[in-house]
């Protein structure tokens, strides 16, 4: 059958120009979203969630393009808080990510951008599957777009 999403949450934003030209962005969000498998009204599975963020980014103009150097911390958790009894109450994982861009945009329509991003996340289920319940991942990213 069907499944369904139901998701509600709250979330606050805010943007700060910084002497130096330095712009300061942040967000925080916190919800339950759910989930029903084809019966109406009977939701199987529940999760809260929260997750914020904070980035600070500075741009400036050469005569070859324009650059922009970008750092950002996020922050999440999840909680299973299901109706339906489970074995084990484990599903819940909580960590943080920081990362670094810089982006180079030219004046005939071209943008690079370069970005490291690691991410450090607890979840005790990955016992169960072999797993570490600590995780650590750092990605390299580096990409080209073209835009007309």
């Amino acid at each position: 059958g069907q499944s369904a999403w139901r998701t509600r949450f709250l979330s606050a934003g805010a943007r700060y120009f910084a002497p130096y030209d330095i712009e300061l962005i942040g967000q925080f969000m916190i919800g339950t979203t759910e989930s029903a498998l084809g019966q109406k009204d009977i939701w199987h599975d529940r999760v809260r969630f929260e997750s914020g963020f904070i980035m600070a980014s500075k741009a400036w103009p050469t005569s070859w393009g324009a650059h922009r150097l970008a750092f950002r911390h996020d922050i999440y958790a999840t909680e299973d808080i299901s109706p339906v009894p489970r074995a084990p109450r484990s599903l819940g994982e909580h960590g943080h990510g920081l990362t670094a861009a810089y982006t180079l945009t030219s004046a005939d329509h071209h943008r690079l951008v370069a970005e490291v991003n690691t991410q450090r996340s607890t979840r005790a289920h990955r016992i169960q599957f072999g797993g570490e319940r600590e995780e650590r991942e750092t990605i390299f990213q580096l990409g080209y777009r073209f835009m007309f």
